[in-house]
């Protein structure tokens, strides 16, 4: 009897146990799990776009290698304080070549543009006196910009009739310091 008592107290104190894990302890390890739950969920989801992502990344390297070309095509079309006479011997060149007739070409002082970030921005003028038709006019400054550096019309003035249309123009070379 003794032992029968010793074994209900026993198992009194073990369905004590198990009544409070179950009131008590196992909503906060529910609330633990669920909370693990959303946790496993949001890490499902990153990885799976982190999958696109790496499917995506061959386009990314592309598209980056593709800015570093244009970025490169557009630095190289400044010029340098240096290649200021490369530029008044194109704008000769491209004059002789269409047959207009220069009578003075006069390069000016250089005039700030503007600053970005560390970089200064130069104009470099340089004024022209010629007589052109108009035709010729437009296609000598067409040909002025699609030359491999950038060049600005400031001025242009036409004054009289062909064949003695007189020319005064100012372009600009854009350098970067």
């Amino acid at each position: 009897m003794e032992r029968n008592r010793l074994l209900i107290i026993i198992s009194g104190i073990v369905s004590a146990f198990v009544v409070l894990d179950l009131l008590l302890f196992l909503p906060f390890q529910v609330y633990k799990i669920r909370g693990a739950s959303k946790d496993l969920t949001k890490l499902r989801r990153d990885l799976q776009e982190l999958g696109k992502d790496s499917r995506h990344r061959g386009v990314f390297v592309k598209e980056k290698a593709d800015f570093v070309h244009k970025n490169k095509n557009v630095r190289a079309k400044f010029i340098s304080e240096e290649d200021a006479s490369l530029m008044i011997s194109e704008i000769n060149r491209i004059g002789k070549a269409m047959r207009i007739s220069i009578l003075d070409i006069t390069p000016g002082k250089m005039e700030e543009v503007g600053k970005k970030g560390k970089k200064e921005f130069y104009y470099l003028p340089v004024s022209l006196n010629f007589r052109s038709g108009f035709h010729k006019l437009g296609r000598f400054i067409n040909a002025l910009e699609n030359l491999s550096f950038y060049i600005v019309v400031r001025d242009l003035s036409v004054k009289g009739e062909f064949p003695d249309t007189q020319v005064r123009m100012t372009v600009c070379g854009v350098i970067k310091e």
